[in-house]
């Protein structure tokens, strides 16, 4: 069993999942990892099936149910012990999985955990809504 199943919802975007694909096979993580591709757009089936392929991800099409539903359907396939979602024009520039991870590992309360994210200037990307 993987460590982690990274999964990928993406829409008419192979030219940014390719790129994804490309900076997490430079991780040091990425022989613990799968990754899973679900393709929303019906015009980018063929370049992300091919992406894929070329990148050892598995790949799944479906009829644009939505972001949400093609997360949980990747999920339902994911056999790796944490679930990692990426957003398709993601880029990693440090391997950032083993301490989340090893986080969910320690302590079985935690049913979710993030990274400090940042925009290609440094700058932090806020990835919550705060109601303050």
């Amino acid at each position: 069993m993987k460590s982690l199943s990274v999964i990928v919802v993406g829409y008419n975007s192979p030219a940014e999942v390719d790129a994804l694909l490309e900076s997490l096979a430079k991780l040091s993580s990425w022989e613990s990892m799968e990754v899973l591709v679900g393709e929303n757009g019906n015009q980018a089936i063929p370049a992300m099936a091919a992406i894929c392929e070329r990148h050892g991800a598995r790949f799944a099409s479906f009829p644009n149910p939505g972001f949400g539903t093609a997360c949980n359907r990747l999920a339902a396939l994911a056999t790796g012990e944490c679930l990692a979602f990426v957003n398709p024009d993601t880029l990693f520039q440090q391997d950032i999985f083993p301490p989340l991870v090893a986080l969910c590992r320690q302590d079985p309360s935690v049913g979710a955990c993030a990274p400090r994210i940042s925009n290609l200037d440094g700058s932090d990307q806020i990835s919550w809504n705060d109601p303050m």
